[in-house]
């Protein structure tokens, strides 16, 4: 059986046609770039990344929801590195900054809290059932 190139064109205009539509419906971004490595071309699906954060956000109803806003989007754009972090986008760097300090802070706080509860209730259950020193 002989496949023309033609058929094989419209075969593959199809496909994308198929993927395109697969993705408006999933409300992602579709990216025409098309990457070459090693000499095979690679499509780039290029989901956006604003919107696939956009999902995780909840309505701005309170403080904390736009505190999390704020601290994702800060922290998003202090990883972005083809841009300067200078005036207002160098602010927005430093809140991301700040944030991922506070979170990580906030983790090992709890993590030191989780292994002290846990010594202080093995030394209870060895001073004070085991050996009687304490009651």
């Amino acid at each position: 059986m002989t496949t023309s190139i033609a058929a094989v064109a419209r075969a593959a205009r199809r496909c994308r046609a198929q993927l395109e539509a697969q993705h408006l419906r999933a409300g992602t971004a579709f990216s025409h770039a098309t990457v070459n490595l090693r000499g095979v071309n690679v499509r780039d699906m290029g989901i956006q990344p604003i919107i696939q954060v956009r999902a995780t956000f909840i309505p701005f109803t309170s403080v904390n929801n736009i505190i999390i806003f704020v601290g994702v989007l800060g922290t998003l754009a202090y990883f972005l590195f083809t841009q300067k972090h200078e005036g207002s986008f160098g602010t927005l760097t430093r809140v991301g900054k700040w944030a991922m300090m506070v979170a990580f802070g906030g983790t090992f706080g709890t993590t030191i809290f989780e292994r002290l509860s846990l010594l202080i209730g093995t030394l209870n259950t060895l001073l004070g059932d085991w050996l009687g020193l304490i009651r």
